[in-house]
């Protein structure tokens, strides 16, 4: 089969690691795969070694808030390459404008959504807003809705004709592939980086960057590691950071590099890096978006994160101090395990995959 992929660059990796893990295991299976994405998304499918669809970079009039505009240079030739080329199939992550304008020109059969369960139910969401998005996604004729808990996964009641699956979060293979070898080090991810992302979204991630180089402080016995994924985000922690147990690294770090030596991993509540720890089984301390129209999305990650592994995973509140900060990572260090076994979705998608040869 020859299979495209477009996922959204921005902000952080969310819309785009699932994708390209999806992606990965075809190309190794035979199929023809080949993927576009930009800002943040450029980095993974490289290093990934997949072919892109065209090789044009984004201009700031090509993205708008909510992805790649269906009437800008790349998304016309991004439109016009597929219609061309014909693919079996089209994954998209994270563009309801470029779906639901390719569905016009392409076949909706041929057109996979891959969504955030917040995608079509966003109780921050206003009515209008939440209709919006969901007209769009569900104008692929399949959608896979992947999240933490596909048991506490809500639907709409109208899914206009899209065929809509339910599964577990569909991990990149490298995080399958991880070994933690050496529980050492306290390890910090404050996303897949900054880029496109509002103001009070950045600020918020160097209060947490800060927060947790005071709580270094507190703790020197203990060795932390900052990935910001944000050459500006790590410039400006660093600005503030003076200690020996404090490392910020600030280019793309991939998973087994991040994963391999945490002891504890303190992260925001998205989707996929709660489904990492969740798979790995290391502590961890949860913190939500603040200032974001994620932050109640996350808040409800975070309570069903909290209740499938208790103790080992705690929630920690940004405006909360230091020394606060320093007891929850005791607290999920020294929890007991109750051997929760986090199922992926990778498969089920791969099975769906198969059924459309």
């Amino acid at each position: 089969m020859k299979i495209y992929g477009i996922f959204r660059g921005f902000p952080g990796l969310g819309r785009v690691m699932s994708g390209i893990s999806i992606l990965s295991l075809l190309k190794k299976e035979g199929h023809n795969v080949k993927a576009y994405s930009y800002m943040q998304g450029i980095a993974p499918i490289e290093k990934n070694g997949i072919e892109e669809i065209i090789n044009d970079v984004t201009e700031v009039y090509d993205v708008s808030s909510i992805g790649l505009s269906p009437i800008g240079r790349i998304g016309e030739k991004l439109i016009e390459t597929i219609c061309n080329d014909k693919p079996d199939l089209v994954i998209i992550d994270g563009e309801p404008l470029l779906i639901s304008t390719l569905a016009i020109v392409y076949p909706r059969t041929k057109i996979m959504a891959l969504l955030n369960p917040a995608d079509l139910c966003n109780p921050s969401n206003i009515k209008s807003s939440a209709e919006f998005f969901r007209t769009h996604y569900l104008s692929a004729g399949i959608a896979i809705v992947h999240g933490v808990n596909q048991g506490e996964i809500m639907l709409p009641n109208n899914l206009r004709g899209c065929d809509v699956h339910i599964i577990n979060t569909i991990l990149r293979q490298e995080i399958l592939d991880i070994d933690i070898i050496e529980k050492s080090c306290i390890v910090a991810i404050l996303g897949g980086g900054c880029n496109n992302a509002s103001s009070s979204f950045y600020n918020s991630t160097v209060e947490m960057g800060n927060k947790i180089i005071e709580t270094a402080k507190l703790m020197p016995e203990e060795k932390f590691i900052i990935y910001c994924n944000d050459k500006y985000l790590a410039k400006d922690l660093s600005s503030k950071n003076s200690l020996n147990n404090v490392l910020i690294v600030g280019e793309f770090t991939t998973p087994k590099d991040m994963y391999r030596y945490a002891k504890a991993v303190l992260c925001r509540a998205g989707r996929n890096t709660i489904s990492e720890v969740l798979y790995l089984n290391i502590p961890a301390v949860l913190m939500s978006t603040s200032g974001d129209y994620r932050s109640v999305e996350q808040e409800k990650n975070i309570d069903q994160v909290c209740n499938l592994r208790p103790g080992r995973i705690v929630k920690f509140n940004s405006i909360d101090s230091s020394e606060n900060l320093m007891g929850k990572i005791y607290e999920v260090i020294s929890a007991l395990d109750n051997e929760y076994i986090f199922k992926v979705g990778n498969e089920k998608v791969l099975d769906l995959i198969k059924t459309m040869e």
